[in-house]
């Protein structure tokens, strides 16, 4: 009776041994999942259960997958945060020597010609793209097919439309810069926005594929390159002493144009080769993306209604010296650009609630961090101005400072625009550009006259205010008190 006893209790004892290693390895298995995704946890599942050595072993490793999957997020954003400000620092000694060169008069034309050509790439511009990389993000573990057969839709339907506008435009310039503006210097650059379009359009779809993808290193590669070619080519011009206006334009063009061929290059293969039924992905992308399209595309006319406005209500000087504060100011959006590039892919692939709220949660205390750094920049405007414009720019030192406040009011919004995408609501985007837009023209027609600049200025702070405000509003509205909670204070669950 004694030994039956001993061996009833070393079969529970067993049992009980087997029990806490199976929920030691669910733990391990839970920690490891949330960093390495579902293919990863079914390898681990396959070894569970074998004994409290794995268990032990196995939960410094998951400390070490968590460490490594953090330095190479941080490593892939660092790399992409040089691409674009390399890229963008290529735009801005361009558009520094337009503006020390040929002066106010010409610099504002040039403005107004990269301002034209960016507001028309953006249709559907970004919207179709961050659809795409959405919507192909969310069928990317188990149906990698059909993600492929996404993006190659979203490029084809881009293409069209890219060509189309072009078309449309370089027929229609004369018409345009007489007859609505009633200024006829305003055709050629005109021409160059209808011309730099597509191949801006094109080269952004490229880099949207490569996110989805989550080839950091080749779109370093796209937004170097197309940066290179720019400054190589107006270097040169310069050099040689033939910088003038058509001249600069030409040198924007043939950058554009570069990063389109790059990213074309490097596209992955499997998207160029997607086969499928087009019909059903092509109602998919636009039961998603019409309302991110629309919203995309009414932010980008707002963001640069400024200049537009300028360019339609003042002089061709007034809009130069606005555009010097501007784009000493562009560093901030490039900021938030990257990071919403970095954050939407992932932000699409957490099917978990509550994490992807504590995402969210630290992505903003990241762009807080980054926000508090601008400080510095507006704190140094009057020197940067007078170093790099010149003193006849010296009275766009308050235009400068106002427009980082707005750019910086746009970075901190950035992760809540990320939860709402995420969470399949581009319609709360669309709406909110709809509405601010409405208040934002009138507004532009009202402050420029009396105000000029700086109220143009005004304005756009007001704007980016009332948008920040109304993306954090829409979230609150839709989430859960409890989520709400952990948004604000990072709480783990």
């Amino acid at each position: 009776m004694r030994r039956t006893s001993d061996a009833r209790r070393l079969r529970k004892s067993l049992r009980q041994s087997s029990a806490s290693t199976s929920s030691g390895v669910d733990q391990v298995i839970e920690t490891e999942g949330s960093i390495k995704g579902d293919a990863e946890v079914t390898a681990l599942e396959t070894d569970r259960g074998s004994s409290m050595r794995r268990v032990l072993n196995a939960v410094p490793r998951a400390g070490r997958l968590r460490s490594q999957h953090g330095r190479a997020v941080a490593a892939d954003a660092l790399l992409m945060l040089f691409a674009r400000a390399a890229s963008q620092g290529a735009t801005f000694i361009m558009m520094v020597m337009v503006a020390r060169v040929l002066g106010a008069s010409e610099f504002g034309l040039f403005s107004f010609a990269m301002t034209a050509a960016l507001l028309i790439s953006e249709f559907p511009g970004t919207g179709l793209d961050m659809t795409a990389v959405h919507l192909a993000s969310t069928r990317w573990v188990r149906e990698r097919p059909i993600a492929d057969l996404i993006l190659r839709v979203a490029g084809e339907a881009k293409l069209m439309v890219a060509v189309a506008l072009a078309t449309l435009g370089l027929a229609t310039a004369d018409f345009v810069s007489t007859t609505l503006f009633g200024r006829p210097e305003l055709a050629t650059p005109l021409r160059v926005a209808f011309l730099a379009a597509p191949a801006m359009a094109l080269a952004q779809y490229g880099l949207a594929v490569l996110q989805t993808y989550q080839l950091f290193r080749r779109c370093s590669l796209v937004t170097l390159g197309a940066g290179l070619a720019k400054i190589v080519a107006a270097l040169g011009i310069f050099v040689l002493g033939l910088f003038t206006l058509g001249a600069a334009m030409a040198s924007l063009l043939a950058g554009v144009y570069l990063g389109l061929v790059l990213s074309c290059v490097l596209v992955p293969g499997p998207v160029l080769k997607a086969r499928g039924v087009r019909a059903s992905q092509a109602r998919h992308i636009f039961a998603y993306g019409k309302w991110l399209v629309v919203a995309t595309f009414l932010g980008s006319v707002a963001n640069g209604l400024d200049i537009i406005a300028l360019t339609y209500l003042s002089s061709p000087d007034v809009v130069g010296l606005y555009s010097s504060g501007r784009t000493l100011a562009m560093a901030i959006p490039l900021v938030s650009s990257t990071v919403l590039a970095m954050l939407l892919p992932k932000a699409s692939r957490i099917t978990d609630r509550r994490a992807l709220i504590r995402y969210i949660a630290r992505a903003e205390a990241l762009v807080a961090a980054l926000a508090a750094g601008v400080g510095g920049l507006i704190l140094v405007a009057p020197w940067l101005i007078e170093l790099l414009f010149t003193q006849q720019y010296g009275a766009a030192t308050g235009l400068f400072q106002v427009m980082a406040l707005a750019y910086t009011v746009d970075l901190l919004a950035v992760p809540l625009w990320t939860l709402l995408l995420a969470k399949n609501r581009p319609d709360a985007l669309a709406i909110m550009n709809v509405a601010l837009l409405v208040i934002v023209v009138p507004a532009f027609m009202l402050a420029i006259p009396h105000l000029g600049a700086m109220g143009a200025a005004l304005v756009f702070l007001a704007w980016k205010v009332l948008g920040g405000l109304a993306s954090a509003g829409w979230v609150f509205h839709i989430m859960p008190a409890g989520e709400t909670r952990m948004l604000v204070n990072d709480e783990r669950c």
